[in-house]
């Protein structure tokens, strides 16, 4: 968040892990250090800690959260999504790093679950026949804006952080590759 270390995944050890570096530096941190995939991390706006989807349980991709040096590792879910899933999105902390949002795959779709940091209670915000992925809250910390491809049409909307008030902002076609453009 302050732009003095980035994370990333790298496979540099035979999996996905996840790794800080010092961009002054160019000193590598391994954080994960296990034999299975662990990705999409992302930073909490204090910058203390990482969430991340990790392959550790059996055919689930769950979220994860952990101290930005790699300790204090702590599982946040048992219902992400299975292993094929392809919609992954990175993990959306609020901005004020109480709340995480991330998708879970019910029956054929995607949705956009958040996690309160303090309870461990998830809360599921959408709830249809679509794929909702790449999700990023509004400054704000009132909603969020994500991708859905509600109607047949890749679009944008935008909804309440309670999962109210969905609005439709934009169609386009495009392929999943510029989804990404949505995440910053």
């Amino acid at each position: 968040p302050d732009g003095s270390r980035l994370a990333f995944v790298s496979w540099r050890d035979g999996n996905a892990e996840i790794y800080t570096d010092d961009p002054h530096t160019m000193e590598f941190t391994n954080l994960t250090r296990n034999s299975d995939w662990d990705f999409s991390p992302a930073w909490s706006p204090d910058g203390s800690k990482i969430a991340f989807y990790s392959d550790r349980t059996l055919m689930l991709r769950e979220l994860y959260v952990m101290d930005a040096d790699g300790s204090n590792l702590r599982r946040l879910t048992d219902d992400a999504l299975p292993q094929n899933t392809i919609f992954a999105s990175t993990p959306a902390w609020s901005p004020d790093g109480k709340q995480i949002a991330y998708l879970v795959a019910y029956d054929t779709n995607v949705e956009i679950v958040v996690i309160d940091l303090d309870t461990g209670e998830p809360r599921r915000l959408t709830n249809n026949y679509a794929l909702d992925t790449r999700l990023v809250w509004l400054p704000d910390g009132r909603g969020m804006v994500f991708m859905s491809d509600r109607g047949g049409y890749w679009g944008v909307y935008q909804m309440d952080a309670t999962g109210e008030n969905t609005r439709h902002l934009a169609t386009f076609a495009a392929d999943r590759g510029t989804l990404s453009l949505w995440e910053r």
